[in-house]
Formats: structure tokens, C-alpha cells, sequence
């Protein structure tokens, strides 16, 4: 047998597990064990994944805002989208988005962006967790009101709306 054969067979069989494996007494992985996926007690289907309290209150501030409508328009034409923004917000998130990142202008939102439910829906996120803290009271009242807006007693009824709508959609 000559080295090139020699190889190939080496490889073939490195690739197969065969007795290089063994000759080097090392042990094929094991495959990755999975979790079973769980099952609903009542019907035995496969229940669906969880959402978070971040997604619920994403939600909810959209419900809230537009009942969830990309193209709604408010407070004379300056509220745009699902989460009814302003163009000083979108502001705010391209300031907030460059200064979290080394690359400056690593991805700026339009203001166009505020009636695609994915790039709203992000803006959403970014600035209710930049003002919010964890908090999901605050991020609300945050959104509904500034950067200070949870110091705002105006800003208790619309955190009231979004807490029975995040309850309404457990």
C-alpha cells in the first residue's frame, strides 16, 4: 500500500469512527441528549413555547397604543406605526443604538421604519430597555412618557392599560 492510499484510508476511517478511534482508545461523542418536548396535561399536544414578559409587555404597549395596526397614525399625523412614535424617538434610539456600539451609525432607523412591525417592534425594545431598566412598569410608563416618564403620575393609567392587557393575553 502506498502513503497516498495509506491516507485515504486514514481519513475514510477517521471519518467512519472506525479503528483509528479505537487504536487511539478515544470514544465516539455521544449525540446530544434532547429534552423530551412537553406535552399539555388535558390533550397531550406539544404546548407551545413560553412567552416572556418582555414580548408580553411588547405586545401589550402595541395593543395599547394602535390595537396593534403598522399603519395607524395619531396625534396629528406625528405618531406613527404599532407603537405610535414619534420622530424624536426614533432619534433617541439611533443615539442610544451608536452609543452602545464602537461603529458608530452601525444600524440607524428611518423614520419609515415606524410602520414595519419588526424594526418598530426593535425600536420598541431597545428604548423601553435603555429607560426602563428591567422594570416592566417603568419601560411602560417610560414609553408612554419619556426617559422620565415613570416619575409621572400621568403616565399610572396607561401602565394600568398595558398591565390588564398583558393579563388579558397570558
Amino acid at each position: 500500500m502506498n502513503r497516498r492510499e495509506l491516507l485515504k484510508g486514514f481519513g475514510a476511517s477517521l471519518l467512519a469512527g472506525g479503528p483509528i478511534l479505537a487504536a487511539t482508545s478515544l470514544k465516539r461523542p455521544d449525540p446530544p441528549q434532547t429534552a423530551p418536548e412537553p406535552r399539555s396535561a388535558t390533550t397531550g399536544r406539544e404546548k407551545a413555547p413560553e412567552r416572556s414578559d418582555m414580548d408580553r409587555l411588547l405586545d401589550a404597549i402595541a395593543q395599547v397604543e394602535s390595537g396593534n395596526r403598522a399603519d395607524a397614525i395619531g396625534d396629528n399625523g406625528r405618531a406613527v406605526g404599532a407603537y405610535q412614535m414619534w420622530k424624536i424617538c426614533v432619534d433617541d434610539v439611533n443615539r442610544i443604538v451608536s452609543s452602545h456600539h464602537t461603529v458608530p451609525d452601525r444600524h440607524m432607523f428611518t423614520y419609515s421604519d415606524r410602520i414595519n412591525p419588526t424594526l418598530s417592534r426593535s425600536m420598541c425594545r431597545i428604548y423601553i430597555t435603555h429607560y426602563g431598566r428591567g422594570d416592566l412598569e417603568r419601560m411602560a410608563r417610560c414609553f408612554n412618557g419619556g426617559p422620565r416618564g415613570h416619575l409621572k403620575a400621568a403616565t399610572l393609567p396607561y401602565w394600568k392599560k398595558v398591565k390588564a392587557e398583558m393579563e388579558r393575553n397570558r
